[in-house]
């Protein structure tokens, strides 16, 4: 007996038929199920899907988790894509977030430390790895991290699969401009990435700067802060000028 109206839907394709005759099909948009974004307050209540100005989070699969701790001072243009059983946490920031992609491509974690600051950053890890950022970072112009290379590298000898790797960034590591921190890389706590530099090794040597393509460390026993050197020059020209004055 023929049904009078017949919906059916097959490989997330709908057919609606009437008497039989087909009278359309739509393919629908996938279905995407426990995929949660959450924003810890400073008091540990916990929002789940909030809209954050700044934030937005593509979810390509299922079983992601984006968490945010606040406060966090300024997100301007932070992005987050996310693919299967993937992790994103960023922890609470008095500093800038801004200009940052975030891809994740699989059974991957982005973990993202205190007060942590970018100013235009790639971040892309890579199936089954990891990228971890100490407190206190500082990532500049056109900085990218990848954990992998995308596409499939074989050793051609042995057929071997060249995979993917994690990358670990201590704390307070300032990442110049135009860097790059390639799969194995581990930064140190208080080290300096030079602008232009490709990191594809892991190091050992705290308080160091390294640069280069590939690089090295070139400089060892130093120390930074956030202060900008033209804040630093400003402070004591006026600090002069007040005790010159003062003694006139």
């Amino acid at each position: 007996m023929v049904k009078i109206f017949e919906k059916n839907i097959v490989n997330n394709r709908l057919t609606v038929k009437f008497f039989g005759i087909k009278l359309f099909t739509h393919k629908l948009k996938p279905k995407f199920n426990k995929n949660v974004v959450v924003l810890i307050k400073e008091n540990g209540k916990r929002i789940y899907n909030p809209k954050i100005k700044g934030l937005s989070v593509k979810f390509g699969g299922n079983y992601n988790v984006v968490k945010l701790y606040e406060p966090l001072l300024c997100i301007n243009k932070l992005s987050i894509g996310l693919k299967n059983k993937d992790k994103v946490e960023i922890r609470n920031s008095k500093n800038d977030i801004q200009k940052l992609h975030i891809e994740c491509m699989g059974r991957s974690k982005v973990f993202i430390d205190e007060d942590f600051s970018v100013a235009d950053g790639i971040f892309i890890a890579d199936y089954g790895s990891k990228i971890e950022i100490g407190k206190d970072a500082m990532f500049s112009f056109q900085t990218v991290m990848q954990t992998g290379d995308e596409h499939i590298i074989y050793n051609k000898a042995n057929s071997e699969f060249m995979g993917t790797n994690d990358i670990k960034i201590g704390n307070h590591v300032w990442v110049g401009f135009r860097a790059k921190i390639l799969k194995k890389s581990v930064i140190p706590d208080g080290c300096i990435v030079g602008m232009d530099s490709t990191v594809t090794k892991p190091f050992d040597t705290p308080n160091s700067v390294i640069a280069g393509i590939p690089a090295k460390i070139i400089k060892t026993d130093i120390r930074w802060d956030r202060t900008h050197y033209f804040e630093m020059k400003t402070n004591k020209l006026e600090k002069n000028f007040a005790e010159k004055f003062s003694q006139d």
